[in-house]
């Protein structure tokens, strides 16, 4: 499996809580939007439906990326040494699933690999209210 299990439960959180759009209500929008997904079937005991609805969660991802993704820095310097250096994204967004496309094939290993393709709807009204609960929920996990 080329994504492990927490980044596949990291990737799950962004598409649930979504891309970052700090729009004023008279810039919203709705998106439609294209996402591409591909999982590599290298464990054997995987079912083809688990593979698909794990390339869907990579299209749904790519599709949320694309409206809106916010990218943090924390850096410290102590003693002119850096200490800290940290970056986070945020890809906050609810989208609605209008198709899903799948191919299945194989990589050069001879590795099932399973494509979807989606096309997605994205309200921007809903982004900023999600990325504040998302800022909100690491600030809590932080103290």
């Amino acid at each position: 499996m080329r994504y492990g299990k927490s980044l596949r439960n990291a990737l799950a959180a962004f598409l649930v809580l979504g891309g970052l759009a700090m729009t004023s209500p008279a810039e919203a929008e709705v998106l439609s939007l294209e996402g591409i997904g591909e999982y590599y079937m290298e464990d054997d005991s995987m079912s083809l439906s688990k593979a698909k609805d794990e390339a869907k969660l990579l299209a749904e991802i790519d599709a949320v990326e694309q409206a809106r993704v916010n990218v943090e820095s924390d850096t410290t310097v102590q003693n002119s040494k850096l200490t800290k250096n940290e970056i986070t994204t945020i890809a906050a967004a609810i989208l609605m699933v209008q198709k899903v496309d799948y191919t299945i094939s194989s990589d050069f290993d001879d590795v099932m690999v399973v494509k979807a393709v989606i096309k997605a709807d994205i309200d921007t009204d809903e982004i900023p209210a999600l990325v504040e609960r998302e800022l909100k929920r690491r600030q809590a996990e932080q103290e």
